[in-house]
């Protein structure tokens, strides 16, 4: 059956309604084609059945709440009385929303939505699909789209396994760079490609939780290039290091000239152009030729324009290491609030090294918000102009929610080894069902840029183990030097997110209690506990490495942490990152070798990087007397003195090379010790598996008849046919 649809007495050219063969009296479905532009209205009535005509693609916002908001066609943004799982439950009832409520997009409403600050998001009901999908996601007045295939949350909490988060990164060639901006993005996605010197977005995607709890994510692609893996570790980004960078974040971007990325760095004067003030911002912790430098006389200024309204409670300063002595000794750090610059901190009498590198950080009370910041340099140490290496400004956020580390996916150390995590990850891991194991469209392996893991090779410890290719997702190489910086790898982190429980600490020392800040700091004694409540509350430290790093500068030996729980069901934990002291690791027990004819070699899969240190010993008689091989015979070592065992332990090379040696000593069981030493964090000495490869001793045994062999006599001879392979012995008597 066929109707035409009438409109104010004139049928539509083109426009007509047909009823699909389901159809009944209650319950039609209407299939509408022809010209709805210029006809159609936003619903009619057909015998009885609403009819409602989308006659253009139409969407609706999600605020924070979940709650969903609209345009008027004035540009009015105002609130409706459902939320975001109205639009999701169905198709049927999502295109009624939609179509009572929904705005249609052009400039003007573009330009209205690009006011909106808060996170929200923005859902678009298709026509042609007919389906509702999330379209846009504004966040500080932009508008970006949203990761194409993954849920994307704005807050670590609302991560979960298969969701991502965005993320910013800026870094400069073969340098370890900056993270920012967790959650809160709108910049260009960083190439797939990658890129030597960038300034972009990526995602963390969560692949689920480590054995600590804390939510496991990987990069979803590999965020720079032209990195070499020392250059990693030198910042301690190979194995797991603390990077609480989403919430002390350098506030200035890595400044490329005076207004790239974005802001603006100034000062009142350069000694040439090589010296300008954006090369105070290139990036803190790295060595840089360039520096500001200013003329005579004093005072000098040199600061940034954020073009926001900006929040700074902390600044460091660095000096340049050859010219020292021209560091600020007298200055004050100021906030322009659009008329007049506000001294927010003065320092007097600041010291310097004369010719070393120097960092010196600034804590500020300062909760106002200014576009601009500068130091004010009134005197310095000598010399004429003032020199300042690099300038640095942060909002400490002293409320931090989680902690976050990072490190490198292990890679495995073989190509047929598989338990590692790029290839349970990466390649066969499909995070519950939400994607295709080893999907390209996820991980974007499928460049020319591998992925440097922290496996090492076991043919050089000077190289590592790299992943993932144009070959494919599971692709492997062990052939990449550690100082090898070139487009062919790239880099690829890891995030782990720990929960904080909000515990505070302070510390007791010699019964006075003290809170850091620049320095211990006395705020009460132990003997008065009435108040302690109070003190935690006024002077209370969530970030226990404070103390830690400064123990060292307390009087006491044994100074006590005093920490207050968020919750009386929640116990104080203490976990604490130290560098140990050397050890020597002895077994328990022995390797049985008693059934072995001859030792042809044992192979030792370790690894030892920087000023790590690795030396093996070994026992032959249940651990009573340790030797070790001095190039031509074994030695006694003694192992009450761990000097001894460093200097006449052998390396894992020397280990690697005996072969036939080991006969000389073993004859029925063996163990090995090992002796591990690192000075600095950045250090490496593991042990990761032992090999061995021997020749077992024979022994014979019966044949047995009919199964083994069977004979026959023939005239005086004797007939024996072998039935199963092996070497055989006939014993007979005349």
């Amino acid at each position: 059956m066929e109707y035409d649809l009438l409109l104010e007495n004139s049928k539509p050219e083109g426009f007509t309604i047909k009823t699909t063969p389901e159809t009944t009296e209650d319950n039609r479905n209407i299939l509408i084609s022809g010209n709805f532009d210029k006809y159609a209205p936003s619903s009619v009535t057909l015998t009885g059945i609403q009819i409602y005509s989308v006659v253009e693609n139409k969407y609706l916002i999600v605020n924070s709440n979940k709650k969903i908001q609209t345009f008027t066609k004035e540009g009015k943004l105002v609130d409706t009385d459902f939320s975001e799982q109205d639009i999701l439950a169905s198709n049927l009832e999502a295109r009624k929303k939609f179509e009572d409520y929904g705005f249609i997009m052009d400039n003007f409403i573009v330009s209205k939505i690009k006011e909106l600050s808060n996170e929200n998001i923005l859902y678009k009901y298709d026509i042609n699909l007919n389906v509702v999908k999330k379209y846009a996601i504004i966040l500080n007045n932009k508008i970006r789209v949203p990761h194409p295939y993954l849920e994307e949350v704005f807050d670590p909490k609302d991560l979960d396994m298969g969701k991502c988060i965005r993320c910013h990164y800026s870094a400069t060639s073969n340098q370890v760079g900056v993270y920012s901006g967790l959650g809160e993005e709108t910049s260009d996605l960083i190439p797939l490609e990658s890129s030597a010197t960038l300034n972009g977005d990526f995602y963390w995607i969560c692949v689920g939780y480590d054995y600590l709890g804390r939510k496991k994510c990987i990069a979803d692609r590999n965020i720079q290039h032209s990195i070499s893996w020392n250059s990693i570790n030198n910042v301690g980004y190979v194995n797991e290091c603390n990077i609480n960078v989403f919430y002390n974040t350098n506030l200035i971007p890595i400044m490329t000239n005076n207004t790239f990325p974005k802001g603006i760095a100034f000062s009142s004067s350069i000694y040439n152009t090589v010296y300008e003030p954006f090369t105070a911002f290139d990036n803190l912790y790295y060595p840089s030729s360039a520096y500001w430098f200013t003329v005579n006389p004093l005072p000098q200024y040199m600061g940034y324009d954020f073009l926001n309204p900006t929040i700074v409670n902390h600044y460091s300063l660095k000096s340049v290491d050859t010219v020292g002595n021209r560091a600020p000794v007298d200055f004050t750090f100021e906030g322009y609030d659009g008329n007049n610059w506000n001294v927010l901190d003065a320092q007097q009498g600041v010291t310097w090294h004369p010719s070393n590198t120097e960092v010196k950080t600034f804590n500020i009370l300062n909760e106002n918000s200014y576009f601009k910041y500068r130091i004010n340099v009134s005197a310095i140490g000598g010399g004429a102009g003032v020199a300042i290496d690099k300038f640095e400004m942060k909002y400490i956020n002293k409320n931090l929610k989680y902690n976050f580390y990072t490190r490198l996916l292990t890679g495995g150390i073989t190509s047929t080894d598989k338990d590692n995590e790029w290839d349970k990850i990466i390649c066969e891991y499909d995070l519950g069902g939400l994607i295709e194991a080893g999907s390209n469209d996820i991980w974007h392996w499928n460049v020319s840029t591998r992925s440097w893991t922290s496996s090492t090779s076991i043919n050089s410890n000077s190289k590592r183990n790299v992943r993932g290719y144009t070959s494919g997702a599971n692709s492997f190489d062990e052939g990449y030097g550690t100082t090898n910086a070139t487009s062919s790898v790239g880099y690829r982190p890891v995030l782990l997110i720990e929960k904080l429980s909000f515990m505070k600490y302070l510390v007791e020392d010699n019964g006075d209690i003290k809170y850091f800040d620049q320095g211990f700091k006395t705020v009460g004694s132990s003997i008065d506990s009435n108040n302690l409540g109070e003190l935690f509350d006024a002077y209370g430290m969530s970030d226990l490495s404070l103390i830690i790093q400064n123990i060292d500068s307390l009087a006491s030996n044994n100074p006590k942490i005093l920490a207050l729980s968020p919750t009386q069901l929640e116990s104080p934990k203490l976990k604490l990152k130290a560098i140990p002291h050397p050890q020597l690791v002895l077994p328990t027990g022995d390797v049985r070798l008693n059934k072995v004819k001859n030792i042809d070699y044992f192979k030792l899969y370790a690894n030892t990087f920087a000023n790590g240190v690795l030396k093996i010993i070994a026992s032959v008689d249940g651990g009573e007397t340790w030797l070790s091989w001095n190039g031509s015979i074994f030695d006694v070592v003694d192992i009450s003195k761990l000097d001894e065992v460093k200097e006449k332990g052998m390396d894992i090379k020397t280990f690697n090379n005996l072969t036939t040696q080991w006969n000389e000593i073993v004859k029925d069981k063996i163990r090995f010790g090992y002796y591990l030493e690192i000075d600095d964090i950045k250090d490496v000495a593991q042990v990761e598996k032992l090999e061995i490869q021997f020749d077992f001793v024979g022994r014979w045994k019966k044949a047995v008849h009919g199964k083994d062999y069977d004979y026959e006599y023939a005239n005086d001879n004797l007939k024996v046919s072998l039935l199963t392979d092996g070497s055989y012995k006939i014993n007979y008597q005349l």
